[in-house]
């Protein structure tokens, strides 16, 4: 009886010890294969990614640079780069988003937000992919700046802001001091007649069209008036705008601006514009992105805006350079985010970048470019100088392509001499009006 009951005791021990083991192979087997399987998956699928963006060569030359570090670190990422220049990017963008065929990660412009929102929710909230995107680094009023709605529509590039960028042999030749704080409204007009009445060819400023609107929008702003205000009613009236506007006839008049019958087909091809190639222009006012391609051919330095005496506001916003955004109707959002991550927060992709989209949003991107002398001074002395003169951050009537196309139809008209700084005023003050009433009708 005992050894029958010890046989039996060993039978079901050996049992147990059998099935312990078969069960815990099975387990270890099914661990195994299922972190091979899936890893071998991510690892071995290719995953595609489409980028678009525009800019000059310089943007160019670093962006593919980056692609092409990412995707050696990235063996199973290929990115298509999609880029191009300015015009008509806007344009081709809306109806790819439109249309659910737009890139994976997109370059946009902080001024189109607005718009394109209104049109539909085409970008991920980068809040949403916080476990890849790091948001940390980037300032809230740099977030803020590019939320709509209180939806994150991307991350910020880089930090921009106008300032007079000037040819230093122009300014030596023509005996022009190079101090930051020297400029204001009327001195502006007193150098740049005698510059122009000393050399014909030559003038002090250059504004294209769509910059000179710019620089009526920073003039009112100095005397506390802004065209459109952020509730979208009209800011200004008719005697106001007309004296803005016959500030910008004198300018014209007296040879200090290049007309625009010269200078209209450079407009956003800057580093092609002959006469500044040829240093026969003093200054552009111009946002701090551009300077690598406004000093291929010489040195540049950069002042302060023309400043009103007793202004409490220079009229320069500090704004996000461009966005990367990631298509909420892509495929692959998750490697869009991993990729935009690493352009802006990673050493790498920071050195690799450099300052091809202005200066580093974030403390720690400034710090690695800084340290690696890699930031060109005159962005930064830029972004320093607008600092030390802030102006209001743009509101969304500013931002409204429709309005500031109707802005930049009548500077361009008062540019080409087809109407009267008073004809001007009062005519696009009844259009802008008229369009208000619309967008709110349709709204």
């Amino acid at each position: 009886m005992r050894t029958l009951k010890r046989i039996v005791s060993l039978f079901f021990i050996s049992c147990f010890l059998l099935f312990s083991i078969v069960g815990c192979g099975s387990k270890q087997d099914t661990e195994s294969s299922n972190g091979k399987d899936d890893s071998t998956a991510k690892k071995d699928e290719t995953i595609e990614l489409r980028f678009s963006w525009w800019g000059g060569e310089a943007r160019h030359e670093g962006t593919l640079a980056a692609i092409d570090a990412y995707m050696k670190e990235n063996p199973n990422i290929k990115i298509e780069a999609e880029y191009s220049g300015w015009d008509g990017y806007y344009q081709k963008l809306v109806t790819q988003l439109a249309g659910q065929t737009a890139p994976d990660i997109i370059q946009i412009n902080y001024n189109w937000l607005y718009d394109l929102r209104r049109q539909g929710k085409f970008f991920t909230d980068p809040r949403d992919l916080q476990d890849i995107i790091d948001i940390s680094g980037f300032s809230q009023a740099s977030l803020d700046a590019i939320s709509v709605d209180g939806e994150l529509q991307g991350l910020p590039t880089g930090l921009n802001a106008v300032g007079m960028i000037y040819n230093k042999e122009f300014f030596k030749k023509n005996n022009i001091p190079e101090d930051i704080d020297y400029w204001n409204w009327d001195n502006l007009i007193e150098v740049g007649k005698r510059v122009h009445e000393a050399d014909p060819n030559q003038y002090l400023l250059n504004e294209f069209p769509n910059s000179l609107t710019s620089l009526v929008d920073m003039y009112l702003e100095q005397q506390d008036k802004e065209i459109i205000k952020g509730d979208f009613t009209l800011g200004v009236n008719v005697d106001e705008l007309t004296e803005a506007y016959e500030y910008v006839q004198k300018l014209f008049d007296n040879g200090v601006i290049a007309p625009f019958e010269i200078t209209a087909l450079f407009q956003d091809k800057t580093e092609q514009f002959p006469k500044w190639l040829n240093g026969e222009i003093g200054m552009f006012m111009q946002v701090a992105s551009v300077v690598p391609a406004l000093s291929n051919n010489f040195e540049v330095g950069v002042v302060r805006v023309p400043l009103k005496e007793g202004a409490k506001s220079s009229g320069v916003s500090i704004n996000a350079t461009n966005i990367f955004a990631v298509n909420d109707n892509g495929k692959h959002k998750e490697e869009a985010a991993k990729f935009i991550n690493w352009m802006l927060n990673h050493e790498d992709g920071i050195n690799v970048l450099k300052d091809v989209r202005g200066v580093q949003s974030t403390e720690n991107g400034r710090k690695i470019l800084l340290d690696a002398g890699i930031v060109n001074p005159v962005i930064s002395q830029t972004i320093d100088i607008a600092s030390k003169y802030p102006g209001e951050t743009s509101n969304e009537a500013e931002l409204n392509s429709e309005l500031k196309k109707i802005k930049y139809q009548y500077i361009e008209m008062l540019g080409y001499g087809e109407l009267s700084p008073s004809e001007a005023a009062s005519e696009m003050l009844e259009v802008l009006e008229e369009k208000i009433k619309e967008l709110q009708a349709d709204n």
